[in-house]
Protein backbone atom coordinates (compact mmCIF):
# COMPACT_ATOMS: atom_id res chain seq x y z
CA UNK A 1 0.00 0.00 0.00
CA UNK A 2 0.81 3.55 -0.27
CA UNK A 3 1.17 3.89 3.40
CA UNK A 4 3.87 0.99 3.70
CA UNK A 5 5.79 2.50 0.91
CA UNK A 6 6.00 5.50 2.62
CA UNK A 7 7.37 3.89 5.87
CA UNK A 8 9.67 2.16 3.97
CA UNK A 9 11.11 5.11 2.38
CA UNK A 10 11.34 6.86 5.56
CA UNK A 11 12.88 4.08 7.59
CA UNK A 12 15.71 4.13 4.50
CA UNK A 13 16.10 7.58 4.78
CA UNK A 14 16.92 7.44 8.25
CA UNK A 15 19.51 4.68 7.64
CA UNK A 16 20.80 6.82 5.11
CA UNK A 17 21.24 9.63 7.83
CA UNK A 18 22.70 7.63 10.44
CA UNK A 19 25.39 6.20 7.57
CA UNK A 20 26.44 10.07 7.16
CA UNK A 21 26.45 10.49 10.77
CA UNK A 22 28.96 7.69 11.31
CA UNK A 23 30.91 8.09 8.33
CA UNK A 24 31.08 12.40 9.93
CA UNK A 25 32.57 10.96 13.67
CA UNK A 26 28.75 12.47 14.15
CA UNK A 27 29.68 15.92 13.33
CA UNK A 28 27.62 16.24 10.07
CA UNK A 29 24.42 18.57 11.65
CA UNK A 30 22.37 18.00 8.21
CA UNK A 31 22.43 14.65 8.71
CA UNK A 32 21.46 14.86 12.09
CA UNK A 33 18.47 17.21 11.29
CA UNK A 34 17.84 14.56 8.56
CA UNK A 35 17.26 11.69 11.42
CA UNK A 36 15.31 14.00 13.05
CA UNK A 37 12.70 14.52 10.53
CA UNK A 38 12.63 11.11 9.51
CA UNK A 39 12.29 9.99 13.05
CA UNK A 40 9.37 12.37 13.04
CA UNK A 41 7.73 11.33 10.44
CA UNK A 42 7.88 8.18 11.69
CA UNK A 43 6.28 9.11 14.81
CA UNK A 44 9.11 8.47 17.35
CA UNK A 45 8.55 12.24 18.35
CA UNK A 46 11.49 11.09 21.44
CA UNK A 47 14.22 10.35 19.24
CA UNK A 48 13.17 13.09 17.15
CA UNK A 49 13.52 15.54 19.89
CA UNK A 50 16.90 14.32 21.65
CA UNK A 51 18.36 15.12 17.76
CA UNK A 52 16.59 18.39 17.32
CA UNK A 53 18.02 19.01 20.61
CA UNK A 54 21.66 17.90 19.80
CA UNK A 55 21.68 20.10 16.90
CA UNK A 56 20.34 23.44 18.96
CA UNK A 57 23.22 22.43 21.74
CA UNK A 58 26.09 22.32 18.73
CA UNK A 59 25.10 25.23 16.85
CA UNK A 60 22.72 27.38 19.07
CA UNK A 61 22.60 30.28 15.95
CA UNK A 62 21.01 28.17 13.79
CA UNK A 63 18.28 29.84 12.15
CA UNK A 64 17.60 27.94 8.49
CA UNK A 65 16.80 25.47 9.26
CA UNK A 66 15.99 26.00 12.72
CA UNK A 67 15.73 23.10 15.37
CA UNK A 68 14.17 25.31 17.72
CA UNK A 69 10.71 24.40 14.90
CA UNK A 70 11.42 20.23 14.95
CA UNK A 71 11.86 20.41 18.94
CA UNK A 72 8.25 22.73 19.10
CA UNK A 73 6.40 20.05 17.26
CA UNK A 74 8.13 17.26 18.96
CA UNK A 75 6.83 18.99 22.20
CA UNK A 76 3.33 18.97 20.68
CA UNK A 77 2.71 15.88 19.65
CA UNK A 78 4.03 14.65 23.32
CA UNK A 79 1.37 16.81 25.04
CA UNK A 80 4.07 19.09 26.18
CA UNK A 81 1.82 22.37 24.27
CA UNK A 82 3.53 25.42 26.17
CA UNK A 83 6.80 23.99 25.78
CA UNK A 84 6.30 24.05 22.26
CA UNK A 85 4.62 27.20 22.30
CA UNK A 86 8.29 28.32 23.64
CA UNK A 87 10.39 27.05 21.50
CA UNK A 88 8.52 28.43 18.01
CA UNK A 89 8.35 32.20 19.62
CA UNK A 90 11.93 32.01 20.10
CA UNK A 91 12.51 30.74 16.93
CA UNK A 92 10.24 33.85 16.00
CA UNK A 93 12.30 36.37 18.07
CA UNK A 94 15.17 35.30 15.95
CA UNK A 95 13.75 35.05 12.63
CA UNK A 96 10.46 37.80 12.63
CA UNK A 97 10.17 36.67 9.23
CA UNK A 98 9.75 33.14 10.01
CA UNK A 99 6.27 32.30 8.42
CA UNK A 100 6.63 28.48 10.10
CA UNK A 101 6.97 29.82 13.32
CA UNK A 102 4.01 32.32 12.87
CA UNK A 103 2.00 29.87 11.44
CA UNK A 104 2.55 27.34 14.20
CA UNK A 105 1.86 29.62 16.89
CA UNK A 106 -1.56 30.49 15.32
CA UNK A 107 -2.34 27.16 15.36
CA UNK A 108 -1.20 27.25 18.96
CA UNK A 109 -3.62 29.88 19.97
CA UNK A 110 -6.05 28.68 17.88
CA UNK A 111 -5.90 25.04 20.14
CA UNK A 112 -6.26 27.55 23.32
CA UNK A 113 -9.00 29.10 21.89
CA UNK A 114 -10.94 25.88 20.91
CA UNK A 115 -11.31 25.15 24.90
CA UNK A 116 -14.02 27.96 25.05
CA UNK A 117 -17.45 28.38 23.68
CA UNK A 118 -17.55 31.02 21.31
CA UNK A 119 -20.21 32.57 23.71
CA UNK A 120 -17.41 32.75 25.98
CA UNK A 121 -16.05 36.12 26.61
CA UNK A 122 -12.49 34.10 26.78
CA UNK A 123 -13.11 32.43 23.09
CA UNK A 124 -12.92 36.27 21.13
CA UNK A 125 -9.28 37.63 22.11
CA UNK A 126 -7.47 34.26 21.89
CA UNK A 127 -8.81 33.27 18.27
CA UNK A 128 -8.65 36.73 17.10
CA UNK A 129 -4.51 36.83 18.34
CA UNK A 130 -3.98 33.64 16.40
CA UNK A 131 -5.80 35.00 13.50
CA UNK A 132 -4.65 38.72 12.95
CA UNK A 133 -1.20 38.50 15.13
CA UNK A 134 -0.13 34.84 13.79
CA UNK A 135 -2.14 33.25 10.67
CA UNK A 136 -2.24 36.67 8.79
CA UNK A 137 1.46 37.78 9.28
CA UNK A 138 2.04 34.26 7.94
CA UNK A 139 -0.03 34.72 5.03
CA UNK A 140 1.44 37.46 3.80
CA UNK A 141 5.07 36.09 4.44
CA UNK A 142 3.49 32.74 2.15
CA UNK A 143 0.17 33.04 0.65
CA UNK A 144 0.40 29.75 -1.10
CA UNK A 145 1.88 27.79 2.19
CA UNK A 146 -0.67 25.19 2.33
CA UNK A 147 -1.45 25.22 6.22
CA UNK A 148 -1.36 28.87 6.59
CA UNK A 149 -3.95 28.41 3.34
CA UNK A 150 -6.20 25.60 5.27
CA UNK A 151 -5.89 27.80 8.73
CA UNK A 152 -7.00 30.99 7.23
CA UNK A 153 -9.55 29.29 5.52
CA UNK A 154 -11.57 28.83 8.78
CA UNK A 155 -11.24 32.39 9.64
CA UNK A 156 -13.14 33.03 6.28
CA UNK A 157 -15.53 30.62 6.61
CA UNK A 158 -16.75 32.09 9.85
CA UNK A 159 -17.26 35.15 7.56
CA UNK A 160 -19.20 33.72 5.29
CA UNK A 161 -16.58 35.24 2.85
CA UNK A 162 -17.58 31.74 0.27
CA UNK A 163 -15.36 32.44 -2.83
CA UNK A 164 -11.98 33.29 -0.27
CA UNK A 165 -12.65 30.33 1.99
CA UNK A 166 -13.26 28.05 -1.99
CA UNK A 167 -9.56 29.74 -3.01
CA UNK A 168 -7.81 28.89 0.23
CA UNK A 169 -9.06 25.29 0.46
CA UNK A 170 -8.40 24.29 -3.13
CA UNK A 171 -4.94 25.94 -2.76
CA UNK A 172 -4.18 23.83 0.43
CA UNK A 173 -5.33 20.73 -1.16
CA UNK A 174 -3.42 20.66 -4.34
CA UNK A 175 -0.23 22.55 -3.16
CA UNK A 176 0.41 19.71 -0.16
CA UNK A 177 1.62 16.00 0.25
CA UNK A 178 0.27 16.38 3.55
CA UNK A 179 -2.45 14.25 4.27
CA UNK A 180 -3.76 16.42 7.53
CA UNK A 181 -3.60 19.55 5.35
CA UNK A 182 -4.58 17.79 2.59
CA UNK A 183 -7.89 16.75 4.90
CA UNK A 184 -8.57 20.01 6.84
CA UNK A 185 -8.80 21.37 2.70
CA UNK A 186 -11.33 19.39 1.95
CA UNK A 187 -13.71 19.79 5.69
CA UNK A 188 -13.33 23.39 4.60
CA UNK A 189 -14.94 22.54 1.18
CA UNK A 190 -17.64 20.38 2.60
CA UNK A 191 -18.39 23.06 5.62
CA UNK A 192 -18.89 25.95 3.19
CA UNK A 193 -21.21 23.29 0.80
CA UNK A 194 -23.11 22.41 4.26
CA UNK A 195 -23.76 26.25 4.81
CA UNK A 196 -24.78 26.95 1.59
CA UNK A 197 -27.58 23.85 1.34
CA UNK A 198 -25.59 21.95 -1.07
CA UNK A 199 -25.96 18.70 0.77
CA UNK A 200 -24.93 16.19 -1.94
CA UNK A 201 -21.58 18.50 -2.70
CA UNK A 202 -20.92 18.78 1.04
CA UNK A 203 -21.58 14.90 1.63
CA UNK A 204 -19.08 13.88 -1.33
CA UNK A 205 -16.64 16.72 0.65
CA UNK A 206 -16.53 15.14 3.78
CA UNK A 207 -15.96 11.68 2.78
CA UNK A 208 -12.63 12.98 0.65
CA UNK A 209 -11.84 14.67 3.97
CA UNK A 210 -11.72 11.36 5.90
CA UNK A 211 -10.29 9.36 2.96
CA UNK A 212 -7.29 12.12 3.16
CA UNK A 213 -6.63 11.47 6.72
Amino acid sequence: TQDSERVETLRQAAKCFEDALRSSNGKNLMAVLGKARASYSLGNYPEALQCYQAVLERAPDLVDPDPRIGIGCCFWQLGHKDDAKGAWQRSLELNPDSKIASILLGLYHLDSSSQYSTTDPQFAPIYKKAMTQYTQKAFKLDDKLPLTCATFGGYFLLRKAWPTVERLARRAIESTDVNAIASDGWYLLARKEHYQNEVSKASDYYLKADQAR
